[in-house]
């Protein structure tokens, strides 16, 4: 984890590094004023948290399934669903904000005797404070990285809440569009996916 939280520092410093390579003068063309506010609908498939479940359904199969009644049968997840807020400063170059997210994930397993199918699903809810770096941004297309840390809060029924970190690092970003609204698509890791796209509005 360690590791991972030094990457996505060495990603924000590296395009910081480039930021300030580039013109002083780095206008946000996606607003009509350099310091505004986005709101962001997204979708991320391929989350830290189904590739988890998935992967250790998997090796429980092969290590305690011989000596259980049950087998691991598959893991199904909705998706990662994201509302996010970020407040752009420094000329459109820096955003910093939060989102929260809903994912839910049901595992399967498989009785060997009977056949029958015991479903354990569980809801998970994000909250996490997230900063973007643009790389450039022209008329109609931009580019930039993001990352995130925050909290997963897992419920499932008649247990306890359980909570986790949460972690986003997505290298490469592009959002497309007019001024007000734009589309966009990101690939990373973490748990909003492997990749996630979405729409948003300035203002």
């Amino acid at each position: 984890m360690k590791k991972i939280l030094l990457l996505a520092a060495s990603i924000m410093l590296a395009c910081s590094s480039l930021s300030a390579q580039q013109s002083s003068e780095f206008n946000y063309s996606g607003a009509a004023r350099p310091d505004f506010n986005e709101i962001s609908l997204s979708y991320g498939y391929f989350t830290l948290n189904h590739l988890a479940n998935s992967f250790g359904g998997i090796l429980g199969a092969v290590i305690v399934a011989p000596l259980s009644d049950e087998t691991f049968s598959n893991c199904n997840s909705t998706g990662f669903i994201g509302l996010e807020y970020m407040r752009y400063l420094n000329s459109g170059r820096f955003a910093f904000g939060g989102l929260i997210g809903y994912e839910g994930i049901e595992s399967s397993f498989k009785n060997k005797k009977t056949e029958d199918i015991r479903k354990v699903g569980e809801t998970l809810i994000t909250v996490m404070p997230t900063a973007k770096v643009m790389w450039f941004n022209r008329a109609h297309v931009g580019m930039y990285s993001r990352a995130g840390v925050g909290v997963s809060v897992a419920l499932v029924p008649d247990k306890a809440a359980n909570c986790s970190l949460a972690l986003q690092v997505s290298p490469v970003g592009v959002d497309f569009g007019g001024k007000a609204v734009r589309g966009f698509v990101e690939a990373g890791f973490g748990t909003q996916g492997v990749i996630s796209a979405g729409i948003k509005t300035c203002f």
